[in-house]
């Protein structure tokens, strides 16, 4: 599995994508998932997260996930954040472990909002 980054800064919103993909010898390359993003006032969007329904379990998506907060990290965000189906308790489940919380109440469209924010630690 390699992962990659496509980043576009030069557009009006900071945004990118991290794509995982298999690069197999003699077959042709495929990709296995992906996560969009994009960045405004310092807080970042997740837009997309996808893994296929065959590679599901087996970590692609924490993986995505992880690089994605570093990268937020090396970017200076202050939040991360993004929408949820409100009846997705897998997709709950898969936030939370990685450290977000849910707004109590969805939007109109019946997605809950999730959010994880970054902690600045002062020096002593």
């Amino acid at each position: 599995m390699q992962y990659t980054v496509e980043n576009d800064e030069h557009s009006e919103k900071n945004r990118g994508r991290l794509n995982a993909k298999s690069f197999g010898g003699k077959t042709p390359a495929a990709r296995f998932g992906y996560l969009n993003w994009t960045i405004e006032n310092g807080v970042m969007h997740i837009d997309d997260l996808f893994v296929i329904e065959e590679q599901r379990q087996y970590g692609i998506g924490s993986d995505l996930l992880d690089m994605m907060l570093r990268l937020a990290e090396l970017k200076g965000v202050t939040e991360v954040c993004g929408l949820a189906d409100k009846d997705d308790r897998l997709l709950h489940q898969f936030y939370k472990k990685h450290g977000f919380y849910f707004e109590e109440e969805p939007n109109e469209r019946g997605e809950l909002a999730f959010r994880l924010h970054f902690i600045e630690v002062e020096d002593e």
